[in-house]
């Protein structure tokens, strides 16, 4: 475990530095307050089985119309299973996570127009900051929404870590197959996002099943390496992912302040899969 922390002993070190910036900030301490208790209200989904929290309807293609009173809800146990809802619920998430970005001042960061140019400067990239928008700015400009990085369904390869490593084979463990993030300037942006989520709660629409607070100043960053977000699993239930079956998939929700997002990099990733690697994780 010592061997491990020097892997990530400088990205730490700049995490924790971006930390203690934020909190000399004017007020800090207190939005950060108000951030964990609007966190901690987030209504959240009762486990409907014991075995696992991904599900699949069991009914789903059996009845020409739905008699949900047959309608169980089972632990889903193929990974196939999972990729193939990962997959269909990839664009409906792009999509909810716009309107959060939009009522938020949320923003998305933006790939380079000289991708070459990126190439040829491998060795900088360390130093190179991120290009971030706010969606609200770039959402009519077709250029810079074909820009936008969105996030990658999770990689079979590091799914398999996962299962082998920390969930004991059991696939319905896995939460973030489908995923986004949404990246903020400041903590009532954050906390605005926040409430803009609670809204589709209480509309039905998307249900919480886990909220982990990085954020929160009782959390302990060596177990991150420094790095500090708010990671949101939930489902989105509504007739559109109902009719494809993928509303009981879990995907989920970074939503990371810009000045750590700055700190991300290939490199400092790398880094961080070896101290994976080396915990076992």
């Amino acid at each position: 475990l010592a061997r491990s922390r020097m892997f990530i002993l400088k990205d730490k070190r700049r995490y924790d530095s971006a930390w203690q910036d934020l909190l000399k900030q004017a007020g800090a301490p207190e939005f950060l307050e108000r951030l964990a208790e609007k966190a901690k209200a987030l209504p959240r989904a009762r486990n409907r089985s014991a075995k696992g929290p991904q599900q699949v309807n069991s009914n789903k293609g059996k009845y020409s119309k739905r008699d949900l009173s047959k309608n169980v809800k089972l632990p889903i146990q193929s990974l196939d299973q999972l990729y193939a809802q990962a997959a269909g619920l990839d664009i409906v998430l792009r999509k909810r996570v716009q309107g959060w970005a939009g009522a938020s001042g949320g923003m998305f960061q933006l790939l380079s127009e000289k991708k070459a140019y990126i190439e040829a400067q491998s060795e900088a990239q360390e130093s190179k900051k991120p290009e971030f928008a706010r969606w609200e700015d770039i959402c009519d400009d077709p250029e810079k929404v074909e820009r936008v990085k969105w996030a990658k369904i999770k990689s079979v390869e590091r799914a398999m870590e996962k299962l082998l490593r920390s969930y004991g084979g059991d696939v319905s463990r896995l939460l973030d197959v489908c995923r986004q993030s949404i990246i903020f300037e400041s903590i009532p942006d954050m906390h605005a996002c926040l409430e803009a989520i609670l809204r589709d709660i209480r509309a039905n629409e998307v249900e919480v099943v886990r909220v982990k607070n990085r954020m929160d100043t009782h959390y302990c960053s060596g177990k991150s390496a420094g790095y500090r977000d708010i990671a949101i699993n939930l489902r989105i239930k509504t007739a559109e992912t109902n009719f494809l079956g993928i509303d009981q998939h879990i995907c989920e929700l970074q939503l990371i302040l810009s000045s750590f997002a700055e700190l991300k990099n290939d490199e400092g990733h790398r880094r961080y899969v070896r101290f994976r690697n080396a915990r076992g994780e």
